[in-house]
């Protein structure tokens, strides 16, 4: 590996732990700056304003290394979700984990703390990792992350594996459990007038465990995040339910869903095979801006749509959202919004999300997305913590905007 220049942004990419560590250490010693090339879909601080910084690339390091016996994926930061499902299901397996709003990231980008795209859960139920594997400037350590907060909160103090903006260490391997595939898997999208309707019946629907997964989204959330026009988007509320299991498992299913939209105003949109389907980051739209993940109580959760719809209209701008994990007590909220000036929102909107969110084993006063006034106190505690570990306060340093 060649020397790096100082104080010349330069791009490394690096195919191995190994790799990374030495380059880690080059630039501790020579107390230059360090980033990771990350997507910046949902990012506030951008890593390119970062002067002189060494850019490092972990795309090359895409291994997905499946381990039947133990039913685990060894995957490499720069995989992508879509490659850990197809290695995966030629083994007859699946991760418990999907993207709320379908985006292919790497692991790397759903480790930043600005990209938790990746929801671990089910209908409220806890998935797990294990053994990640995090290299770090001053020096490289492994920890076992029994348990990952899906609620975009931050830092695990008891384990020491800091994953916000990957301020402390960089992921090398992540260990995701697999389950087996089921018999048959099938998503069916419900439409209804109201979103109170559609969560009722979607909290209904988890109660009765016919659902491996329920999300609810706006009609046109798809057509916003990837196109930019909102002048033809459906209005409807989409409730989209997953369910897994034998045929007459899924019978009773369909038809216990099907007695509660007769009743609940709802009707079937489609029914199909449930097969992942991802969206490339790079084809999100430059004029949408999404508003990072925040779980929310799914009691509230009608009032906090409405609150949101409201504050984007008062500033002529548009607004559709994502849902994911709707369960009885809490729900996955990814807001979406669009127009020139939509960057305006984020201080009003995160504001108030600040108050709506609640905290699941996560820290819900620090995200830096959210621009939480409450949180000096608490990122004041986490310079301390990264200065243990990254004693230049190398790595990217935008995150905790000490350069």
């Amino acid at each position: 590996m060649s020397n790096v220049a100082q104080f010349n942004p330069t791009m490394y990419s690096v195919a191995s732990s190994a790799d990374l560590v030495r380059l880690l250490a080059d630039c501790s010693n020579r107390k230059q700056p360090v980033v990771t090339a990350t997507s910046e879909v949902l990012q506030s601080r951008s890593w390119r304003n970062v002067i002189g910084a060494t850019i490092i690339d972990l795309s090359r390091m895409n291994a997905v290394l499946i381990d039947c016996a133990r039913r685990l994926a060894l995957v490499g930061p720069g995989a992508h979700f879509s490659s850990l499902i197809a290695e995966a299901s030629k083994a007859g397996l699946m991760p418990d984990i999907e993207t709320p709003a379908c985006l292919d990231f790497t692991f790397a980008d759903w480790a930043h703390e600005s990209l938790r795209m990746i929801s671990t859960s089910y209908s409220g139920s806890d998935g797990i990792l294990r053994n990640v594997k995090v290299a770090a400037p001053a020096l490289s350590y492994q920890t076992g992350y029994d348990s990952f907060p899906a609620n975009g909160g931050g830092y695990d103090m008891t384990k020491l594996f800091i994953s916000s903006g990957m301020s402390l260490g960089i992921p090398t391997e992540f260990a995701i459990p697999l389950r087996p595939t089921q018999d048959i898997s099938v998503r069916r999208t419900c439409v209804f007038d109201k979103a109170e309707n559609a969560i009722s019946a979607g909290v209904q629907i988890s109660r009765s465990g016919y659902a491996r997964s329920v999300k609810l989204k706006s009609g046109g959330f798809d057509e916003m995040l990837t196109a930019g026009k909102s002048s033809k988007l459906q209005k409807e509320n989409m409730l989209i339910i997953k369910a897994e299991g034998s045929k007459p498992i899924i019978d009773a299913g369909m038809k216990f869903i099907d007695d509660l939209l007769a009743k609940g105003g709802g009707k079937v949109l489609e029914d199909k095979q449930d097969t992942p389907t991802f969206v490339d980051p790079l084809s999100i739209s430059p004029d949408i801006w999404p508003l990072g993940i925040c779980v929310v109580d799914t009691k509230s959760l009608a009032t906090v749509l409405k609150e949101i719809a409201d504050t984007a209209d008062g500033l002529n701008r548009a607004f559709q959202y994502s849902a994911s994990d709707l369960s009885p007590t809490t729900s996955v909220l990814v807001p979406l919004f669009q127009g020139p000036f939509s960057k305006e929102l984020l201080s009003a909107v995160g504001s108030y999300l600040a108050d709506a969110r609640i905290a699941l084993r996560g820290n819900s006063y620090w995200n830096p997305l959210l621009g939480d006034s409450r949180a000096i106190t608490r990122m004041e505690i986490v310079r301390g913590i990264k200065k243990l570990v990254d004693p230049n306060m190398i790595l990217n340093p935008h995150v905790l905007e000490v350069f």
